[in-house]
């Protein structure tokens, strides 16, 4: 048990910093080719820069604590074996405050076409749409998402409108309660 268990802790650590190493060589390349300036400490610019930060242990809280002290979120759909939980992205998108981006599998990452927005009439909305704004005023086509709730439609139709005073015109699409829960099954 004890060389056999050895053995497996020295696996899962090679895998571990196989993925660490992969994702720090994206990480880098994407800054290269997009131009974007690595920093460690913050420098005050206009122009877009980024760090790279490495936590262990206890990824998924590290994660939702650190997102709520950034700008954006970029994550990718996790996959079975990565030892990603398989609701990362509902803890983030639910639980973060910020904007998260979802980056499609094996694409780069374009100039946004649509941008959705899950609108409900709560601080946690406003505060993460409100710092998508330069994300959504970039998108070729914005779609506000929401379930209706009894108080919903005053404050959707509010929210749209704040949205075109930043001259971002949107598509609505206002699902019933009933319609929600049966495309959640």
């Amino acid at each position: 048990v004890g060389d056999g268990l050895r053995d497996l802790l020295a696996t899962l650590q090679s895998q571990e910093e196989t993925r660490s190493a992969l994702a720090r060589s994206h990480f880098d390349s994407l800054c290269t080719v997009e131009r974007i300036r690595r920093v460690n400490t913050p420098a005050p610019s206009n122009e877009m820069s980024a760090a790279w930060v490495e936590d262990n242990d206890h990824a998924q809280a590290r994660l939702m604590a650190r997102s709520r002290c950034r700008d954006l979120v970029v994550v990718a759909r996790p996959h079975v074996g990565d030892g990603v939980p398989r609701d990362l992205l509902e803890v983030l998108v639910l639980g973060c405050g910020r904007p998260v981006i979802v980056v499609p599998e094996n694409r780069p990452l374009p100039a946004p076409e649509t941008v959705m927005v899950c609108w409900k009439d709560c601080a946690e909305a406003a505060r993460a749409a409100n710092f998508a704004l330069p994300l959504l005023k970039q998108a070729q086509r914005v779609v506000v998402a929401s379930v209706e709730e009894d108080s919903a439609a005053p404050s959707l139709t509010d929210f749209t409108r704040q949205l075109a005073w930043h001259g971002i015109e949107s598509d609505v699409l206002c699902l019933a309660r009933s319609q929600a829960r049966s495309e959640e099954h």
